[in-house]
C-alpha cells in the first residue's frame, strides 16, 4: 500500500508515511524519565502520516514541488504536543535521540543561537501566558497607515509598525499584497503567529474581510473584522467543512519556530511541517497563503533559535501549495534573511474532501451524521451503510454521493481513506476514527 511513498522518498523514515491505526499518547512521560525523547518522537509521529515523510518531489518554479498525502482529521485532532513542555530550560543541544530526524537524516548543518524564552509561557500552555488588547483605535490606525502607503504608527517604534522588522521589510510585504489584491480583498483570512497586528493590518488594509488570528497567547480585541483563537480552539474537526475554511492564509516569522523548545513549545523535529499542514487543512481550494521565513541557499537548523530554509525544506513546508511567487524581504535587527512566498491551495493528493464536503450539513446535522456513520461502520458488512465504503471495492462517487458514506460530505476523507487503497485502513480504523470524531464534538 506504501510501495509508491517508499520509492519517492529520500531523506529519512519513509515508514513514518502509513497512517497509524492505534489512539495517538495523551501525555508524556517527565523529561528525567529514560524513553522522554523517544516517546515525543512517537507522540509527534503518531498520526503524522505522509507530512512527516520528506518526500522529494518534482521541479518547481522556486523548488521542488512535492505532493503528499494529508489525513485532515489526525491533524486537526488535539495532540499531546499542543501542551506546554516540562522540559525547562529548552536543551542547548539538540538531543542526541532527535538529531538524525531534526538534521533530515543528517544531511542538515547545526548552528547554535541559543534562546530561552519560556519564562515568560504559562506552565499549561507554551509561549506567552499574559493577555494582549488589540484595540479597535490603534487597529484602525495601522489600516490608515497601510492605505497611505507610509506604514507608520504612533508608538515611535522604529520596523513593522513597532514589532522589530525593518520598514524595508514591511514595504516589500506591503508591495507583494498590493500586487495580488483578488487573493485578498473581500476574503476572510488566517494568521498563525501574531504579538501585535502589524500583519492584520496589512490584510485588512487591502481589503481583507475579517481576519482571524491563531496565537498562544490570549488576545483580546474589540475591532469587529478580528478575531483571535489558542491553538486548541483553532484546530478542530469542524473546521475541515468547506463553507468554513479560510479564504487566505498569512504568516510572518511563525512556523520556522514550531517544535524547537524556545517557546516552551515541545520537541518535535516536524513541528513546522505540521504547522503549516494544519493551515492547509484549515483552508478553502483556492486560498492564497503568504508565508514568510528566514533563508539560505541551503537548509540550516539553527538551535534553538529557529529553522532556516532551503531549497530541500521549503519544498517539504510548501507541500500541496503552487508556489507563485517569493519575495526577499531582507534582513532586520536579526542576522537572518526573511523570504515571503505566495502559494496558491490546489487540489493535491488528500484534497477529495473539500470537494465532497461542498454539501456539508450544518453543525446539528453534521453530528446525526457522525452517529450514522458510526452505526455503518459497526454493522456487519452489508446490512447497514455501504459496505464498499469500508471494503474498498467502489469507485469514489460510489460512496461519496447518495446515500453512501455520510463522512464524506462531512469532510472527514482523504483520497487514502475514501478509496482504501491499502488494505491495512480497516474498519477498526474508521470506527476509532469515527470516535474521536465523536468525543471533538
Amino acid at each position: 500500500g506504501n510501495a509508491a511513498l517508499l520509492a519517492s522518498c529520500s531523506f529519512v523514515h519513509c515508514a513514518t508515511a502509513a497512517h497509524s491505526a492505534k489512539p495517538c499518547r495523551r501525555s508524556v512521560p517527565l523529561p528525567n524519565h529514560s524513553s522522554y525523547f523517544a516517546t515525543l518522537r512517537s507522540a509527534a509521529l503518531c498520526g503524522c502520516g505522509e507530512v512527516c515523510a520528506l518526500v522529494e518531489g518534482t521541479p518547481g518554479k522556486l523548488f521542488n514541488r512535492v505532493r503528499k498525502q494529508i489525513y485532515c482529521p489526525d491533524l486537526l485532532t488535539t495532540s499531546v504536543l499542543d501542551t506546554a513542555s516540562q522540559l525547562r530550560p529548552p536543551p542547548e543541544q539538540v538531543p542526541r535521540e532527535l538529531l538524525h530526524d531534526f538534521t533530515m537524516g543528517g544531511k542538515v548543518p547545526v548552528e547554535s543561537w541559543y534562546w530561552d524564552s519560556t519564562s515568560s509561557a504559562s506552565p499549561d500552555y507554551p509561549v506567552r501566558s499574559k493577555a494582549a488588547a488589540w484595540r479597535r483605535s490603534h487597529v484602525d490606525r495601522l489600516v490608515s497607515a497601510v492605505r497611505a502607503g507610509t506604514l507608520e504608527d504612533d508608538t515611535g517604534l522604529s520596523g513593522a509598525f513597532g514589532f522589530g522588522y525593518s520598514q524595508q521589510m514591511s514595504m516589500r510585504i506591503h508591495a507583494l499584497l498590493k500586487r495580488h489584491p483578488t487573493h485578498i480583498r473581500g476574503r476572510h483570512c488566517l494568521v498563525l503567529g501574531s504579538e501585535t497586528p502589524w500583519l492584520e493590518a496589512l490584510l485588512l488594509g487591502h481589503g481583507a474581510a475579517h481576519v482571524t488570528t491563531v496565537e498562544y497567547q490570549q488576545i483580546f480585541t474589540d475591532h469587529p473584522q478580528l478575531s483571535t483563537k489558542l491553538p486548541q480552539e483553532a484546530w478542530k474537526l469542524s473546521n475541515l467543512r468547506s463553507g468554513d475554511g479560510y479564504e487566505c492564509v498569512a504568516s510572518f516569522s511563525s512556523v520556522e519556530h514550531a517544535g524547537l523548545g524556545r517557546y516552551g513549545d515541545h520537541l518535535n523535529p516536524w513541528g513546522d511541517l505540521q504547522a503549516m499542514a494544519r493551515l492547509w487543512c484549515s483552508a478553502r481550494p483556492g486560498a492564497a497563503f503568504f508565508v514568510g521565513v528566514p533563508v539560505r541557499d541551503s537548509d540550516v537548523l539553527v538551535w534553538n533559535a529557529h529553522r532556516e530554509y532551503g531549497p530541500a525544506r521549503l519544498a517539504q513546508l510548501f507541500a500541496n501549495l503552487e508556489v507563485v511567487e517569493g519575495v526577499l524581504a531582507g534582513g532586520g535587527v536579526l542576522r537572518d534573511r526573511h523570504a515571503i512566498y505566495l502559494a496558491i491551495k490546489s487540489p493535491g493528493l488528500g484534497d477529495l474532501e473539500d470537494q465532497a464536503s461542498e454539501a456539508a450539513a450544518e453543525p446539528p446535522a453534521a453530528v446525526a451524521a457522525f452517529r450514522a456513520a458510526l452505526r455503518s461502520a459497526q454493522a456487519p458488512v452489508g446490512e447497514e451503510g455501504n459496505p464498499e465504503c469500508w471494503q474498498g471495492s467502489f469507485s469514489y462517487a460510489a460512496c461519496c454521493t447518495g446515500a453512501g458514506n455520510p463522512l464524506c460530505w462531512e469532510g472527514l476523507y482523504t483520497q487514502d481513506w475514501s478509496l482504501h487503497r491499502s488494505t491495512e485502513k480497516s474498519r477498526e480504523q474508521v470506527i476509532q476514527g469515527l470516535q474521536n470524531a465523536a468525543d471533538e464534538l
